[in-house]
């Protein structure tokens, strides 16, 4: 999320933002904010902003003066990123999520001889919905590579999945709240891995009446 601010000081400003690569005008943009006389400006954008939400990359700012003498002001941008919570293979993580339109961010790690990861949400009834990407950006309902539904709480990913194949590095999950009230939910991440190969000795046996030795070159 970011908030755009202005503070004027002796007179009526307004804030006009776009998405570039177009420029705001006095009166285009993607946002106004227009509050009367000496009022601070406050444009807060967020994923699930409407009509366009926050993606990466330029963002333009235009400061309109609606008076008809020079205007003192200050303006601010605040960006606020998110927190990742790392999962360990096989622990559940619970939380709970506000009605917000927020999303929780994870990460998991993949071994490079996973051979399968398993994504699910525990318990019982909980109206969230997860998202998974294999990089960043981070996921959401408009990038994800792969998503829980109500029926579906649990992803699999394999080495031959499709649309996207398991691959070592991190992988990203986010959480959203689907309902109008707060909700607990788990989470849990599990890898599992390829079996070590086999080795085959070829033993030396020296034995006598009560033991048997049996020795080898080691390969480690």
């Amino acid at each position: 999320a970011a908030d755009f601010e202005v503070f004027p000081v002796n007179g009526n400003v307004d804030l006009v933002i776009t998405k570039g690569p177009k420029l705001p005008t006095d009166h285009v943009g993607d946002y106004l904010a227009g509050n009367p006389g000496t009022a601070s400006e406050l444009i807060h954008v967020d994923n699930f902003s409407w009509p366009l939400a926050l993606t990466p990359g330029t963002w333009y700012l235009a400061v309109v003066n609606r008076e008809r003498h020079s205007v003192t002001y200050s303006v601010r941008v605040t960006e606020y990123l998110p927190v990742i919570v790392p999962l360990t293979s096989g622990v559940s993580h619970s939380a709970v999520l506000a009605p917000t339109g927020r999303l929780d961010y994870y990460s998991f790690n993949v071994s490079s001889n996973a051979i399968r990861a398993v994504f699910e949400i525990l318990g019982g009834f909980s109206p969230v919905q997860m998202f998974i990407r294999n990089a960043l950006p981070l996921p959401d309902e408009n990038n994800a590579v792969y998503r829980t539904t109500f029926a579906t709480r649990r992803i699999t990913v394999l080495t031959n999945s499709f649309p996207v194949p398991l691959t070592p590095g991190l992988w990203y999950l986010s959480v959203t709240n689907q309902a109008p009230f707060p909700a607990n939910y788990t989470i849990r991440a599990t890898e599992f891995l390829a079996a070590p190969p086999n080795i085959v000795i070829d033993p030396v046996l020296i034995f006598d009446d009560k033991t048997l030795c049996l020795t080898w070159t080691s390969l480690i």
